[in-house]
């Protein structure tokens, strides 16, 4: 039993910050009326992949705003209980 898990909580919360923040900076819309005058398929073709990107994109923030938020409560319950260790042992210590 003389392994042991080091977590290192400053840089954890660091880069789940950086995560965060970029995660809200992503801007997943595009140009909605790019065709203009243009009558070409291709640009009917263009806009519904841009609109259907644009939903991926959406998805894909929201998910990754939701894995950093369940990424902090994970790391907030093992700081918890590393806490909690800590008293324990230091009151069967004694």
């Amino acid at each position: 039993m003389g392994k042991e898990i080091l977590m290192k909580y400053s840089e954890i919360d660091t880069a789940l910050s950086q995560l965060r923040l970029s995660a809200q900076a992503l801007d997943p819309s595009f140009p909605q009326d790019i065709k203009g005058l243009n009558v070409l398929d291709t640009m009917d073709k263009l806009s519904d992949i841009n609109t259907k990107l644009e939903a991926l994109l959406k998805s894909y923030q929201a998910l990754l705003i939701k894995s950093e938020q369940m990424a902090g409560s994970s790391v907030e319950l093992m700081r918890a209980a590393d806490q909690k260790l800590s008293t324990v042992s230091t009151s069967i210590l004694k």
